[in-house]
């Protein structure tokens, strides 16, 4: 998505903190077309640190970028992420293959027994 976007098209040197906080807010405001979900701040996040890694690289190795401006904006929050726990709806299916492999891990498992509580 970065080459896409205008900022791309310009030199390095010439691109300021507020061109990329343009560019995060545009991108958080976008909709993944393959998901049809927004996309996140953690994608942006990702996108950001792969330009401040470019940026950092064309300063002090290549010496063409006296800054990174990237380093100056704000990122967005890092989400609380999924918490998945079993349902009653998945969890048939999960014990009956604990019961095909005549595992005595379900046992323990549904007991909720730590790794030492199961081997005694």
């Amino acid at each position: 998505m970065i080459k896409r976007h205008p900022i791309a098209e310009r030199y390095m040197d010439d691109i300021t903190t507020v061109d990329i906080a343009n560019y995060r807010d545009q991108r958080l405001a976008q909709i993944n077309p393959r998901t049809g979900r927004q996309i996140t701040g953690n994608t942006v996040r990702l996108e950001l640190a792969l330009l401040s890694s470019l940026f950092n690289i064309a300063r002090v190795e290549w010496g063409t970028c006296r800054m990174n401006p990237v380093e100056l904006v704000r990122k967005p929050k890092i989400s609380s992420g999924r918490d998945r726990r079993l349902t009653f709806r998945r969890r048939t299916p999960t014990f009956a293959v604990f019961q095909r492999k005549k595992s005595g891990s379900l046992r323990h498992f549904s007991s909720g027994a730590g790794n030492s509580n199961a081997t005694r």
